[in-house]
């Protein structure tokens, strides 16, 4: 069950509830829900910032990149790292470098940059060695990489050592095989380790390492689709990514792309208050989100109700109703 942000907003203790916040905002990021996990990222960061809990502050910023890298918005993520990076503890701290070096090489990576994912990942860069969890995760991203980049045999052994490292780690649950996909010339055992990438992101809830994965080797969605259609599209909308699904033809992504589909329970919010006369500004207070994450739902709402204005957009929900 989702918690209620104004429930959490009345605990006295600030630091329950941003710590309540960063749980869910990770666990939104795992799941692909993309969209809710920044809201609540923002959140978080502002509840930080209120209560000047400045240590907690990298974690924020790299919440808030890990859901704009699920969004597809790279530059901003990389901008978040960079914070992230600059408001770590005088003297460093290797869990805050080295989530920030795993997800700058996966920013890196769904940009198409692939030898500059590559030299962001390097874990002999670590001044300390993090929790195994984390450096496996560190490990796993850069192993992606190199498959990507033609790197097989350096991309399988060090996917390997991920394993080694931390196997109950739910990020490398899903991309080992993911990887042995993306390595694999056999069609066949290309299908078996992609079908198996799938099902462990279903049984994990670990979608995002989905998104990971389908970033770096495009041509695993027909593997995907194959086992998972429905929620791959969900999936892909939920990713900003439909433009790929139509690519490699994921079927239903057109229509989906040109609007249509319901409306989530957060956009039903958003358009429910602009329909009483809520500004934008008053809309991000009555919900704890964002001006810029208003806009963002208004958007979607739009080309799901294929309306062209605010106006029109705020008739057209009344009509339905």
């Amino acid at each position: 069950m989702e918690p209620d942000l104004r429930l959490v907003e009345t605990v006295s203790n600030p630091l329950i509830s941003t710590a309540v916040l960063h749980a869910f905002t990770n666990n939104l990021t795992l799941n692909g829900s993309y969209a809710r996990s920044l809201d609540v990222a923002e959140h978080l960061n502002e509840q930080l910032r209120r209560n000047r809990l400045d240590f907690g502050r990298p974690y924020a910023f790299i919440d808030l990149a890990a859901a704009r890298l699920g969004l597809r918005h790279f530059a901003q993520a990389l901008q978040d790292l960079h914070r992230a990076y600059e408001a770590r503890p005088f003297g460093g701290d290797p869990h805050v470098e080295c989530n920030v070096s795993a997800l700058r090489c996966r920013v890196l990576l769904a940009s198409g940059r692939l030898d500059d994912s590559v030299r962001a990942c390097d874990p002999q860069r670590l001044a300390e060695r993090p929790a195994a969890p984390l450096y496996a995760e560190m490990l796993i991203s850069r192993a992606v990489a190199l498959a990507s980049g033609g790197h097989s045999e350096s991309a399988l052994k060090l996917a390997e050592q991920a394993h080694d490292v931390s196997p109950a780690a739910l990020m490398v649950r899903v991309l080992v095989p993911a990887i042995h996909a993306i390595c694999d010339a056999n069609p066949s055992n290309k299908d078996e380790a992609a079908n198996a990438a799938w099902e462990a992101a279903v049984r994990l809830g670990n979608f995002d390492s989905i998104v990971v994965a389908y970033r770096a080797h495009p041509q695993l969605l027909v593997n995907f689709a194959s086992v998972g259609a429905s929620a791959l599209l969900g999936l892909l909308k939920s990713a900003n990514d439909l433009q790929l699904a139509k690519k490699y033809g994921i079927a239903g992504a057109e229509s989906a792309r040109r609007g249509g589909g319901e409306l989530t329970n957060r956009e039903e919010e958003v358009l429910n208050l602009v329909a009483a006369g809520a500004s934008n500004r008053e809309v991000a207070q009555a919900l704890f989100i964002s001006e810029s994450t208003v806009k963002v739902h208004l958007r979607h709402a739009y080309e799901k109700l294929g309306a062209r204005s605010r106006a029109d957009a705020v008739a057209q929900w009344l009509t339905r109703q």
